[in-house]
């Protein structure tokens, strides 16, 4: 766009936000009332956690080396007995080689003793020494080839590659994690209790999980509490718990966020209200009551809890009365509100004119660097031209130059050949 036209039309949107509104005729608010009746819970408490598979295992290598290869990427759908990870298997070979060649010798030697027995030419100790000596080196030979498969990790179980912990070109050790694997199966929530929530929960609670990822409508799913750890972590001090899914569905995969939520194991005396129906006057709390014939009128209440989810009424209400919100505080956040829109299109008339400043001088300085972009370079076409020109000229003035004097030459050169047949001439006669 041109900055003529994005100058016009910012002055334009500029012009017509700076025209005055007048002001809307004050209307009537409706109030939002509610019918007590509901009894108050202990209200569950909600905790996040990870969704985790029912059995994990942290595979790792029966011996030490360096990893070769990996074969597998996280997330990534294994079969039962495919290979993940692979071993330099040079090490393992040349062991399994110097295992197989010390068995040969033993049986060769045994055999010999064997023969040599048979014809009374050995005791029956030396050959069983010999025989106890080709066992030995049959088992080492059997442990150095298990050593040798040892090299390549395969997964026991059909499952998901959950998390990597080496890569191909590091040492690893024997019996060090390098890859978790989540077999198929059941699916869990993995949570934290605070240890002042251990009290109220048993193995076997139910529960109600949320996935974020599935959004605000879905329906939650069904779970029950599967494990609780008898002892706290040293670190964070909460107890390990683990909430299995009772259906999960196919949106359920590994790792995502889930949130938990216990049922309410007791309901207490009181009523719950929202919290923005109280109305403090001094020390003492009240609520609003719109009576039969729509009359309003303040009543004393007494507020047992104040709870994340609303208030607790001990007494002065009773189930079934309609009770209104306070007026007051809506009033007030409305204020609020306006004074805050008002501020942001302040701000935003402020900036729209530093914009437009900044866009017309911007405008001003890409004009005067053009025009002297085009004259410097008219001028330099002019000068090219010039240049052309006389040369043009100089070439023309060399060969004209050059023709007059090949016409002397001509002339100069007939003269003297007349002159010689005249000579010529006069001699003869």
């Amino acid at each position: 766009m041109k900055p003529g036209i994005l100058l016009f039309l910012l002055v334009a949107i500029l012009s017509g936000c700076n025209k005055e509104t007048t002001p809307a005729a004050g209307i009537e608010r409706p109030a939002l009332t509610m019918v007590v009746g509901s009894a108050a819970t202990d209200g569950g408490n909600t905790y996040s956690g990870e969704i985790r598979a029912r059995h994990e295992a942290q595979l790792g290598f029966r011996i030490g080396g360096k990893i070769a290869e990996r074969l597998v990427d996280a997330g990534a759908r294994v079969r039962a007995g495919q290979a993940l990870m692979r071993l330099d298997p040079g090490d393992a070979g040349l062991q399994l080689s110097s295992a197989e060649a010390q068995h040969r010798l033993a049986e060769a030697d045994a055999q010999r003793y064997r023969e040599l027995r048979g014809k009374g030419f050995v005791s029956q100790a030396a050959l069983d020494a010999k025989e106890a000596a080709l066992k030995a080196a049959s088992a080492q030979a059997g442990l150095a080839r298990n050593q040798s498969g040892y090299t390549t990790l395969r997964a026991d179980r059909a499952g998901v590659v959950a998390a990597l912990f080496a890569e191909a070109g590091q040492v690893v050790a024997a019996g060090q994690p390098v890859l978790r694997l989540a077999q198929d199966g059941g699916r869990e929530v993995a949570i934290a209790l605070p240890e002042s929530h251990l009290s109220n929960l048993e193995v076997g609670a139910s529960a109600e999980i949320t996935l974020p990822a599935a959004g605000d409508y879905a329906a939650p799913l069904a779970g029950r509490l599967r494990e609780l750890s008898p002892a706290a972590d040293p670190a964070s001090r909460t107890y390990a718990a683990r909430v299995a899914l009772l259906q999960p569905g196919p949106e359920v995969a590994l790792g995502m966020t889930a949130r938990v939520r216990f049922a309410a194991s007791k309901k207490s005396g009181g009523l719950l209200i929202p919290l923005s129906a109280i109305f403090q006057q001094g020390k003492q709390a009240a609520v609003w009551i719109v009576a039969a014939d729509r009359t309003v009128s303040l009543r004393p209440v007494q507020v047992a809890a104040y709870r994340d989810d609303g208030a607790v009424i001990a007494g002065g209400l009773a189930a079934g009365e309609r009770g209104k919100q306070d007026l007051e505080h809506a009033s007030r956040r409305t204020a609020d509100l306006l004074r805050e829109a008002k501020q942001q299109a302040q701000d935003i008339l402020v900036q729209a004119d530093r914009r437009a400043t900044q866009i017309m001088e911007e405008a001003k300085t890409a004009a005067k660097a053009e025009g002297e972009r085009l004259v410097a370079g008219a001028k330099a076409e002019i000068e090219q031209e010039v240049s052309r020109a006389k040369e043009m000229l100089r070439t023309q003035v060399a060969a004209l130059a050059v023709a007059g004097a090949e016409q002397i030459l001509k002339r100069e050169v007939d003269a003297k050949a007349h002159a010689d047949i005249l000579a010529s001439v006069q001699r003869q006669l």
